[in-house]
């Protein structure tokens, strides 16, 4: 659970010192924040999001446990290699190999639809809001959507940077065609979703694919 896995985190040691570079954490920085709002709210992780996140949303399949119903809709998980596609086993339950089912993650472990997702994700658009239900302040949208102040320039793109929690785009080239001030998110198997507050959109797009990096 949270409570272990953080206790365990605290005896590793940093990869460099704070406010010196910047880097991805997988799983430690959100996993330590998960714990947060399960000592500061007294509830575990993955009810308090659904809660006070997935029900107001209606986002009714975004879940850590898929229920049978749910698990006889996920698509088959690919790899591939060299251009060729190969089936990989995969624990459908927990979504990675050698966590048990329902395994909670910080920011990892979620099942979701594309129905869903858009909706969390027409919430930031809206700047915390969707149908009448607010989720997040505006302020906390535009926090998140803005490039941190303690984000350290080494080590990152010359195109993006940090913000809370999502990657920030800073300016619009060739390659990297999003409006500046864009932001959103990859996953694991390939899902990646961005918001455009310039010209007043969200994307998403789901793979199934393993080794999608």
């Amino acid at each position: 659970n949270l409570a272990e896995s953080v206790n365990n985190y605290s005896t590793d040691v940093l990869a460099f010192e704070p406010s010196t570079k910047s880097g991805y954490s997988a799983t430690y920085a959100f996993d330590v924040l998960a714990r947060i709002v399960e000592i500061e709210s007294g509830m575990p992780y993955d009810m308090y999001v659904k809660r006070y996140i997935f029900d107001p949303l209606g986002m009714v399949d975004t879940t850590y446990l898929p229920s049978d119903e749910q698990l006889s809709r996920i698509v088959d998980f690919v790899s591939t290699d060299n251009s060729q596609l190969s089936s990989v086993a995969i624990n459908a339950k927990s979504g990675f190999k050698g966590y048990e089912d329902g395994t909670v993650g910080g920011g990892w472990g979620l099942f979701s639809t594309l129905n869903d997702y858009s909706r969390f994700a027409r919430m930031l658009l809206r700047g915390g809001e969707l149908d009448g239900v607010r989720i997040l302040k505006e302020e906390t949208v535009a926090l998140m959507s803005t490039v941190n102040e303690l984000s350290v320039k080494e080590n990152m793109s010359p195109v993006q940077n940090w913000g809370l929690s999502v990657r920030v785009r800073e300016k619009t080239t060739s390659s990297q065609p999003l409006s500046a001030g864009s932001y959103g998110w990859s996953g694991a198997y390939g899902t990646h979703f961005w918001v455009d507050p310039e010209l007043g959109y969200v994307a998403i797009y789901m793979l199934n694919l393993s080794n999608a990096g």
